[in-house]
């Protein structure tokens, strides 16, 4: 494989990261790419707090296709990869480059320090997105002393990686406005989402605090709320449920008896400290469009405009963050 720029190998990785955008909070969302000899080894992602961090699982990756070594495989603690690639490497790392989109963490927190692990495996070089303000966690950069540096690749697409991460840790909150729609912007009449933006979703509702519906969404949808369809990998307890609805009296809370639900007929009584999911159509979008910190649009390529929303209201605008294509649905987050 030919040579390409470090914008372009940092944008494999992001791409990657944004694959797990908010499935890693309260940690950051962060990629990583493993290049030697203009070959990639790897490109992975942080997938969920308390587990290997970005480069970890990247450089497991490459260390596979390096030495065809299977053992590695069955590894998924972060201590269990740090050590065996700290007294198994021999070297294969070396003119090896890597490419994270945020720097190298610097201490022993769940997992152990990434920066001392790229340290120990003696890689030519190493490409930052951008610097770890978190006081904690930063000074990796401090930590590479004999291995080249380079800085400030594609930064502001790196930082608008971790708005989530930096909107929690500043204001102890992230509120996540989740919609999904058809071309036209119809949303009604059957279902939208498709296998993987269904399986997205009950994913960040297993690591979501809460999930907040309208109370005329439950009326007529009567959704379950719940995370079947999430991976085994993020499925743990269910999230609050908190409902919006100005006629309490006409819901029917009896399929969620044994969840834990909050009824509010007042915006300001939503609870919103910590990750919290909305889910929902124009109308609560339009209601709680100055709540939100950032608005995950599931388009699907199809048209029936004989479905399409009689809220005429809406008067909104976003910029956008990332968009990707996935399984035929395009995936946009905006701010």
């Amino acid at each position: 494989m030919s040579n390409l720029s470090d914008e372009v190998y940092m944008q494999l990785a992001l791409n990657k990261a944004w694959e797990y955008q908010t499935l890693t909070l309260p940690n950051p969302s962060v990629g990583a790419l493993v290049l030697k000899d203009g070959e990639i080894l790897s490109i992975e992602a942080h997938k969920k707090a308390n587990f290997p961090h970005a480069e970890v699982n990247a450089l497991k990756t490459a260390y596979f296709k390096l030495t065809k070594d299977e053992s590695i495989l069955k590894l998924s603690s972060s201590q269990s990869i740090h050590e065996f690639l700290l007294s198994h490497h021999k070297g294969v790392f070396k003119d090896a480059s890597i490419y994270v989109t945020l720097e190298p963490c610097n201490h022993y927190g769940k997992t152990p320090p990434c920066a001392n692990l790229l340290n120990a495996l003696g890689l030519k070089k190493v490409v930052i997105g951008t610097k770890d303000t978190n006081k904690i966690a930063s000074g990796g950069m401090d930590t590479l002393q004999n291995i080249e540096v380079k800085t400030g690749i594609l930064e502001s697409k790196c930082l608008d990686l971790i708005k989530p991460f930096l909107t929690l840790k500043n204001t102890e909150k992230f509120t996540l406005f989740k919609l999904a729609s058809r071309m036209d912007g119809s949303y009604k009449d059957g279902r939208v989402s498709n296998v993987y933006t269904h399986s997205f979703t009950h994913n960040q509702r297993s690591i979501a605090k809460s999930i907040i519906i309208s109370g005329e969404t439950l009326r007529k949808d009567k959704p379950s709320l719940d995370t079947r369809k999430a991976d085994s990998f993020y499925k743990s307890t269910l999230p609050k449920i908190q409902i919006l609805s100005t006629k309490p009296d006409t819901l029917n809370l009896t399929p969620y008896k044994d969840r834990e639900i909050k009824v509010v007929d007042e915006v300001q009584k939503l609870d919103l400290v910590g990750f919290n999911v909305i889910e929902g159509g124009y109308h609560l979008l339009d209601t709680l469009k100055d709540r939100i910190d950032m608005l995950l649009v599931f388009i699907d390529p199809s048209f029936q405009t004989k479905s399409m929303s009689e809220y005429k209201h809406l008067n909104a605008n976003f910029t956008i963050l990332h968009s990707n294509l996935t399984d035929n649905n395009l995936i946009t987050w905006l701010v």
